[in-house]
């Protein structure tokens, strides 16, 4: 079985990470990407956006959930990232959860606050969407 790498990303200060393309059929992920849990997260993180971008909704939901879990610490973007996957596919609900679990990890980013936002005056809140209150 021979191993497929798609994608050459350079991580923080110069550190290099090659990605393996696991998301693709016949593909093996290289060992360095198994080593530890923030890497795992990342590779997840990616496998996500390509199979948003192949229009594999319930794929890439289900990635971005396992790049959430597998995070250390807790990483207010990834739960964005995920709300918004799960507005996208209709979940709304859900993706509210999520909103409110980054907004409480990062009060202060003006994105997440439109975002919930949006989403509260999406399903018709409208006294908790006025209460995002955004500065430009």
């Amino acid at each position: 079985m021979r191993t497929c790498f798609k994608v050459l990303l350079w991580v923080g200060f110069g550190l290099g990470m090659i990605v393996g393309a696991g998301a693709w059929p016949g593909c093996v992920r290289p060992q360095l990407i198994q080593d530890s849990p923030l890497s795992q997260s990342y590779y997840f993180f990616l496998r996500s956006q390509y199979e948003e971008l192949e229009r594999r909704d319930e794929a890439a939901v289900g990635s971005m959930r396992k790049a959430v879990s597998l995070a250390e610490g807790d990483s207010y973007y990834l739960k964005m990232e995920l709300a918004k996957l799960l507005s996208r596919s209709g979940r709304v609900d859900e993706a509210a959860v999520f909103v409110t679990k980054a907004i409480e990890l990062n009060p202060n980013d003006p994105e997440i606050r439109l975002f919930a936002a949006w989403l509260a005056a999406a399903t018709g809140q409208w006294a908790e969407a006025e209460g995002h209150d955004v500065e430009a």
